[in-house]
């Protein structure tokens, strides 16, 4: 299938069939990188929920207000902070990808870590990119829905070495305006992710990898395509 977005041509067909391929050929690195990503996303995720259960089982009375802010604006707070290791392990596993994308070689476990001398610029052009998504959803859903492809976008340009101030930020809405048709594609390896998790949720440790793979594969297409077609808006920030 060939999808077209603003004179960029996507063709979904070699998309999924490097996915495939990739995932058989680099078994080890796909499905355990991802294990060991979701096992530290699942870990940081335990604490703040645990604390805000401790302040909330504090106070008995439910009428207290004072308590249930706190409990929630810690929670909030606490899970942001604690999202932010997760960023450095979630580009360093794109990088890897990215790797077998542009043909530098196989993705290996140690690129899930690699980004960690990073994370200052890997840290601010994601928190950037969440925020501007956010903005989106607060702007009545709709533009957060066209806004979703925003990070996975700055990811892999991150992924590939732009990490010089905003660069990554920027360039990935540079990209989703020229190829809008990567809103579709978002929505649909979404999907294909989500399947996995019909298996007992253990297949989601092959249907994430494997739609990831995919959807670099076409970011790499869009990028190679460099039509300059119309000039974007600024960032909205």
């Amino acid at each position: 299938m060939v999808s077209r977005g603003w004179g960029t041509v996507i063709n979904s067909e070699i998309c999924f069939k490097f996915a495939r391929e990739r995932l058989k050929a680099n078994f080890t690195f796909y499905v355990l990188g991802f294990f060991i990503y979701s096992m530290a996303q699942q870990a940081l995720g335990v604490v703040p929920q645990f604390l805000a259960q401790m302040i909330l089982a504090a106070e008995p009375s439910t009428e207290d207000v004072g308590f249930i802010i706190l409990g929630v604006g810690g929670f909030v707070a606490l899970s942001f902070l604690l999202s932010l290791p997760l960023m450095p392990l979630k580009v360093g596993y794109t990088k890897g990808i990215r790797k077998e994308v542009v043909g530098e070689g196989s993705g290996e476990i140690t690129d899930l870590f690699s980004e960690f001398r990073n994370s200052i610029p890997v840290v601010f052009n994601l928190v950037v990119a969440g925020a501007v998504v956010m903005l989106g959803f607060l702007c009545l859903v709709v533009p957060g829905l066209l806004l979703m492809p925003l990070p996975y976008l700055t990811a892999y340009l991150l992924a590939g070495g732009q990490t010089s101030g905003l660069d990554a930020v920027t360039s990935a809405w540079s990209l989703l305006w020229k190829n809008p048709v990567l809103i579709l594609w978002t929505f649909v390896f979404g999907i294909i992710s989500l399947l996995g998790l019909l298996a007992c949720c253990v297949g989601a440790y092959v249907s994430f990898p494997f739609a990831l793979a995919a959807y670099c594969k076409m970011i790499q297409q869009a990028i190679d395509a460099g039509l300059e077609l119309r000039e974007p808006p600024p960032l909205p920030v």
